[in-house]
């Protein structure tokens, strides 16, 4: 079983700091309103459904262009083949219940794509919005063990052990990571997508 790198049974609102449940997440998302109507949609591990991610699309953007979004949410960069009906759809506004894409036919990732109704944003010209995602779990530094991590270096990660990835990796600081080299860090919030995807740590997902 991959390591959790989030709490599964809670959503990270991108609207505000709250962190309502995962069955709660769509009545929370509904009392932020808008001027602009969207279709809500949600992106699911269908095997590992404690990754997900609540997506606002404008109606008029067409399927094959959800397909690519879906797809960089599981995107190892190898170029794995993509199984998917969803580029079918004529636009957002005519999908209706759920799909499945499929992405890579060897350590397969299978996501479901399902609408959930429609939702008021504030005006954007953004074809995708995403409102919430499972809220990533908190570490502490690996060099101090005593504050929360704030940074993380993918090489530190892959060169202590490539097969667990929540082996290192995690820093509160560049004085606490300097002594491991100069290699690129990266804000934990910024890694939030990538953490929360049902394809982390496969296939060197990181």
């Amino acid at each position: 079983m991959p390591p959790r790198w989030y709490t599964g049974t809670r959503a990270a609102c991108s609207l505000c700091d709250k962190s309502p449940t995962k069955n709660a997440i769509e009545e929370h998302l509904q009392t932020h309103g808008g001027d602009q109507e969207r279709v809500l949609i949600v992106l699911q591990g269908s095997r590992r459904k404690d990754c997900f991610k609540y997506v606002a699309a404008l109606p008029g953007v067409t399927g094959r262009a959800l397909q690519d979004y879906v797809t960089r949410w599981v995107d190892c960069g190898c170029g794995h083949m993509v199984v998917s009906d969803l580029k079918k759809i004529t636009t957002v506004a005519d999908f209706q219940g759920s799909s499945k894409l499929s992405y890579d036919m060897g350590s397969t990732t299978d996501v479901t794509v399902s609408r959930v109704g429609t939702i008021r944003t504030a005006a954007s010209d953004e074809a995708f919005i995403t409102l919430a995602r499972t809220k990533p779990k908190a570490y502490k530094c690996d060099a101090c063990d005593s504050k929360q991590a704030t940074l993380y270096c993918a090489h530190c990660q892959r060169e202590k052990d490539m097969d667990n990835c929540e082996s290192g990796g995690f820093f509160c600081s560049e004085e606490c990571h300097s002594e491991n080299g100069s290699h690129r860090l990266k804000p934990v919030q910024d890694m939030a997508d990538r953490q929360t995807s049902p394809r982390f740590c496969v296939c060197g997902y990181f």
